[in-house]
Formats: structure tokens, sequence, C-alpha cells
């Protein structure tokens, strides 16, 4: 394949068309009979109106076709000793150039489509801040070229960074017994509950709450179809709401099924998913941090969950490049032995909470919101006349509020933390759901630090640790804390 020039597979047409485009053909295709009808009454304004309506959805329809078609008959891939060359000769040229040395990841992804056509959707992404958010390349190849353009990459971008050369078709060729760690079908679903936000749970419960509640005041002395005429409709709102609640749970079950990872010398492999398979390697210089994340049900349950900071096998929408689920926190410190030594997650037990004195900067700020609050109430009811039961409910809904904010900066003072080790960084941070990163001091970029006039007064001040991630994960902000300790950081960057 070196220097050879190979197109995507055709099938990559299909799949950029869209799924609202194919389902418009299908239904186009299905209804093919009832453009004689419309021909029959051809000389009626309306039919004539419709018929010129279809005409021109369907030449745009195959006009987008055209299109997708000719893009990717004009598009060429090739790869040598240095780069990758993605050209495209249509209308609108491009050529684009990736350099093989700063290849960071090569993963490859089926989703429903590809599994049932066996080809395969290669991932490809550089170590650029640019770029963070989204993939690189996306090439969709057969199954066996799939793998082999895999392993020519890699094992040229090992050859340029002079790394240990790994067999990058390994993945291939593991079973399920091979990986250091599989998860069954009830870690998978107790990792999906203890990962669920706690406002899908509260909602999840007063709307199954609330179908109990429209259920015993149905009269059911009523003839039945009278019964079921008048509680459809509500029936029907309260499901999709609990539908909607659990949504989230179900999606996460899909995404991980199957979850696995194995650790080899120089790199990381795990695979995951049902409807959509996802198979990553992830380089173990190319960790940039890690995260010990604990949604706010983990929290009550001690449970923890393991994900890498990498540019690559989790920078877009919804993805994450997770390596341990929900397991206690014994079991994760054991694990990460096995996979990931050179993190120690014991660490997050020393992280050192902020000083008292901080406590009256952040009894301000939290004022800063609830005092214009009470006075918006207060001018409410000053210059309207709405009665006492309006008043009475919107002072309820203001206590309300004023009550979250305080418990969630309560929760966010009690969660926060700082420690600055020997060979790593840990900074924890979050209200309800906490998440501690362990950022190693040769991945940290750069520092910025802040002060507002009250901390300056506390010689306190917070810090924002910039290292190569996606948006989610590149900013890392500390609390408040002595200037003294931030000089440990510079000492160690």
């Amino acid at each position: 394949m070196n220097k050879e020039k190979f197109r995507c597979h055709p099938s990559i047409i299909i799949e950029n068309l869209g799924a609202i485009f194919i389902v418009l053909g299908l239904i186009l295709i299905n209804n093919i009979d009832d453009l004689g009808n419309i021909l029959v009454g051809i000389r009626t304004a309306p039919s004539i109106g419709v018929l010129v309506g279809l005409i021109a959805l369907i030449f745009g329809m195959a006009l987008y076709v055209f299109i997708q078609y000719r893009i990717w008959y004009k598009t060429w891939i090739s790869i040598d000793n240095n780069a990758i060359e993605i050209e495209r000769n249509t209308i609108n040229r491009k050529h684009k150039t990736y350099g093989i040395k700063n290849i960071s990841n090569v993963n490859l992804e089926q989703n429903i489509f590809e599994q049932i056509i066996g080809t395969y959707k290669v991932k490809i992404d550089t170590d650029s801040l640019s770029t963070s958010n989204e993939t690189d390349i996306k090439i969709v190849l057969k199954k066996e070229k799939a793998y082999t353009f895999k392993s020519e990459v890699m094992q040229l971008a090992s050859k340029a960074k002079n790394n240990k050369e790994e067999n990058a078709n390994l993945s291939q060729a593991l079973k399920r017994e091979d990986y250091d760690i599989a998860y069954s079908v009830k870690d998978i679903f107790m990792h999906s509950f203890y990962a669920l936000p706690i406002s899908s749970i509260i909602s999840f419960i007063l709307l199954l709450v609330l179908a109990f509640v429209f259920l015993g005041a149905i009269d059911i002395s009523e003839n039945i179809i009278e019964i079921i005429v008048k509680s459809l409709g509500g029936l029907i709102a309260i499901l999709i709401g609990i539908g909607t609640s659990a949504t989230q749970g179900i999606v996460s079950f899909l995404k991980f099924f199957n979850f696995r990872a194995k650790r080899l010398d120089t790199k990381i492999i795990v695979s995951q998913g049902l409807l959509k398979k996802r198979t990553y390697e992830i380089p173990i210089n190319r960790i940039n941090a890690i995260k010990i994340v604990e949604p706010t049900i983990s929290r009550f349950f001690n449970k923890q969950s393991i994900e890498l900071v990498n540019v690559g096998a989790g920078d877009e929408k919804n993805e994450g490049a997770f390596l341990l689920l929900s397991k206690s926190k014994e079991d994760i410190d054991l694990l990460m032995k096995k996979l990931l030594p050179e993190f120690v997650t014991n660490t997050d037990e020393n992280v050192k909470k902020q000083p008292k004195k901080a406590l009256p900067i952040i009894v301000f700020h939290i004022m800063l919101f609830i005092v214009p609050l009470i006075i918006g109430y207060v001018i409410f009811m000053t210059l309207t006349n709405l009665g006492e039961t309006v008043y009475l409910l919107s002072g309820l809904g203001v206590i309300l509020i004023i009550a979250f904010l305080i418990l969630t900066e309560i929760m966010n003072y009690l969660t926060v933390g700082l420690n600055v080790g020997d060979d790593y960084i840990a900074v924890a941070s979050g209200s309800y759901k906490k998440i501690t990163k362990l950022i190693k001091y040769d991945k940290i970029q750069y520092l910025r630090s802040k002060e507002s006039p009250l901390s300056r007064l506390k010689k306190l001040q917070t810090y924002q640790l910039y290292i190569l991630a996606n948006s989610q994960n590149n900013i890392n902000t500390t609390g408040l804390y002595e200037r003294d300790l931030f000089d440990k950081i510079y000492e160690r960057m």
C-alpha cells in the first residue's frame, strides 16, 4: 500500500447521505404507484403544483447523490514514510497532508451499517490543539484493508518516533479471555446506573409516582372504552417522560457493552460497544492525564471509574476514552497497577481542601447571586398586585433556588482539592459529580493565575493548568490556595 493511491470504500457515499435523506428516498420508492394518480389528474392546478414540487425534490436528491459520488470518486488517499496525503480533485480542490510523526492514535469503529457490509471506519488523530475536538482523518475501508492500513501507519509512526514497534493489529486476534479485564453484562448495567445524573433518577421516580397517582384516580366503574380514551393521552405522556429519563442509562449500556481492556508494553487496547463497536489503542506516552470520575450516585455507593485524557481516543461528541468502568476504590487501585502503573490513583486520597480563609470569598461570590434574587422578588411584590397565593408560591420558589445555590456551594467546597506531588499534580473539581485529574508535570503546557481583589487580600489565588486535550479537558482550574503552593508546580515543570 506504500505510496499507492486508493479510495475509501464506496459505501461512504451512503453514510454521507445521512439517515433522513435515505428515509425520504425509501418513502418515494415505496409510494411510486401514487405518481400514476398524480399524472391522471395532471389537468388540475393542485396536481400540477404537487408534480412540480415532486420533480424538484427528486432532482435535488439525485443531484446531491451525484455530488457525493463525485467527491468519493475524486478523493484519493496515499501514505509514504513521512505523511498521509488526502487529495480531492473536485471543483473545490483540497489537498491535506498529515505528518506521520504527529499521529497520536489510529482507531477502528463500526456502526450497524458497517457491521452488515463488513467495513471499518479508520479514525486518525494528530497531536494538535486546534483539532483536538474532532477526528482529523476518517476513512472507510473493507475489514482486511482497514487493518492493513492501520498497521502500516502505526509502524511508520513508531519508526518516526523511534519507539518500540508492537503488533498494530493485535486487537484483531485478541479473544475476550486474552484481555486483562472484561466486564460482564451485570457490571456494565451497574456502571450505567452509577453514571446516571441525579436529575434523571429524581425525574424517573417522580414520573413513576405520578403514573400510579394517575391510575389510582381513574374511575374503574366506567366503560372500559371510556377509561382508555380518557387516560390514554396522559399515560402516553408519562410513559414518554419515564422513557426519556431512562434513555441515558440505555445509551450508556449499549456504548459500553462487552467492555474490555488490555495492557501491552507501550500501549493500551480498549474495545467496547454493541450497536457501534469501537476499538482504540492508546500509546502510554500519549496519555496526558487520567480522570477519576465519581458521578453523584457513584459517590453514594463509593464507586469510581477511570477515563484517559488523550488526543484521539475520546475527542468527539459523546465519546470518552474510558479505561475502567465503575468499581470500588480498592478494585480500581488494584486494576490500575496492572493496566497503568505509571499513575497511582490513591493520590486523590491526599488532596488538600481549600483553606478556611477562602470561605469569606466563597460566601461573597454566592451572595452576588442571592442578593439580586431577593431584591428582584421584593420589587416584584411591590410593583404588582397578584394575590397572596402567587406571592407565596413565587417566594417558595426563591427559597428553593437559594437553598440549591447554598447546597451546591457547600458541595463544591467539600469536593474541590489539590495535591502537588513529586511526579504529578491531582486536581479535584465539581460539586455533586466529582472529577479528579492526575496530570504529570511534563504534560502541562502552561499555567495561568487568577486573583480577585478579595483573594489578593487573603493571599490566595486560583490556577488554570493547560494540557493538550479537547475543550472539556484542556483547561483544569484549581480552587483557592496559598501562592507558595503553586511555586512547587513551577519547580517541577
